[in-house]
């Protein structure tokens, strides 16, 4: 069986997860469950990553980066039709690959697709998100 990375294509990731429904949560809240329309999603870098640099202080060093993305049109014109069967077991992921990220989505052991996406777009997203160390509420 062919693993579901070999055959991955690029993706946008602007079209799937953009900034605006995108949030991140603190560590210690990575078990909370979010809200009714949110995704779960999980970045994880590399120990030895060339973009941690680049990254907001809030950030540096992590290996994990947690948060949940506001479920939209982007997900469901990824899955079509299974999209509904599938929505509340979906789990999505980030993996630092190389000089990009592998886009995870999968279903426990039933169902899997993967892209892969430009690691500027990852730190795009990382910049441009909301998130609880850097958003100012007023």
């Amino acid at each position: 069986m062919t693993a579901p990375y070999e055959n991955a294509e690029f993706i946008e990731l602007g079209t799937i997860m953009p900034p605006e429904k995108f949030r991140t949560v603190l560590p210690e809240d990575r078990d909370a469950p979010g809200g009714l329309t949110e995704q779960k999603v999980v970045i994880e870098f590399r120990r030895d990553s060339p973009i941690y640099s680049q990254l907001l202080p809030c950030f540096r060093g992590a290996m994990f980066v947690y948060g949940f993305l506001r479920r939209g049109k982007g997900l469901r014109a990824l899955f079509g039709d299974k999209y509904d069967e599938i929505k509340e077991k979906l789990k999505v992921s980030l993996h630092e690959w190389e000089d990009k990220f592998l886009l995870d989505f999968y279903v426990d052991d039933t169902y899997s697709k993967s892209y892969f996406v430009k690691s500027d777009e990852v730190l795009y997203l990382l910049q441009h998100c909301r998130n609880p160390q850097i958003t100012k509420f007023d």
